[in-house]
């Protein structure tokens, strides 16, 4: 009798076994702390912008590479033009309401291999905004996800943001100032990363 309960209590637990192993289980998904849409960037209070702009002989901020040199899995670029960069740094920091501000913190020269500290902010190659609340940098993909143009948008109506960041993606002639909204085009070859 007491085997024949065994053998019961062990069939039962084998077919529990088997019902919890394919049991169906819903799991909800955290929420994503980046936007789905990867074609833009939110600006967040804490990180710093970290601006990189070739210093050519001609003035201009498009570095032009001349013929490739291969050797192995090495391949080199030369700029006869390029004969340093800038990079500067801008604090984002946090206003109320879950809005931001940048605020220069500092920048430094690189030429001839000489690299000096400046105290001021420099001149870019294209406006910052001062007073918006949302900052946005918008990447509109060429032809693979390395290669993009990239803006500068800024408002202080969150709504409005996302209307220029739609509208642009359909037509980037919508890059305009308006009442609204601040819109800039970064140069190509001019780097503007988010740390």
């Amino acid at each position: 009798m007491i085997g024949q309960m065994r053998k019961t209590v062990v069939l039962v637990a084998g077919v529990l076994l088997v019902f919890t192993a394919c049991a169906r289980k819903t799991v909800t998904p955290a929420p994503a702390a980046f936007p789905l849409d990867n074609s833009y960037m939110d600006l967040a209070p804490g990180g710093r912008l970290r601006i990189t702009v070739p210093i050519l002989d001609s003035g201009q901020y498009q570095v032009a590479t001349h013929a490739a040199q291969q050797n192995g899995n090495t391949l080199t670029l030369l700029a006869s033009e390029l004969v340093g960069y800038e990079v500067s740094f801008y604090s984002i920091e946090k206003r109320g309401g879950g809005k931001v501000l940048l605020r220069f913190k500092s920048a430094e020269i690189t030429e001839n291999g000489a690299t000096v500290n400046e105290t001021s902010a420099p001149a870019l190659p294209f406006s910052l905004p001062h007073s918006a609340q949302h900052i946005r940098l918008i990447y509109l993909v060429r032809v693979s996800s390395a290669d993009h143009n990239m803006a500068i948008a800024a408002s202080k109506d969150l709504d409005a943001l996302n209307e220029l960041t739609r509208l642009l993606k359909a037509d980037p002639v919508a890059c305009k100032y308006n009442d609204r909204v601040f819109c800039s085009w970064v140069p190509a070859g001019v780097a503007v990363r988010p740390e």
